[in-house]
């Protein structure tokens, strides 16, 4: 295999940097979740459906 062969490999992610990947993902997704819906418990419903 050449130099150059092994600079155009595409890098495979091992199975610990996919891990926190998905765990990071998830917590995105929880906090983009769990932000707006906190806003909208603690609001009234009439400025909610207004602002919405």
């Amino acid at each position: 295999m050449t130099a150059h062969e092994r600079s155009t490999r595409p890098h495979v992610y091992r199975p610990g940097e996919l891990l926190l990947f998905g765990l990071g993902g998830l917590v995105i997704a929880v906090l983009g979740a769990m932000l707006p819906a906190g806003w909208a418990a603690r609001t009234r419903t009439a400025t909610t459906l207004r602002t919405g």
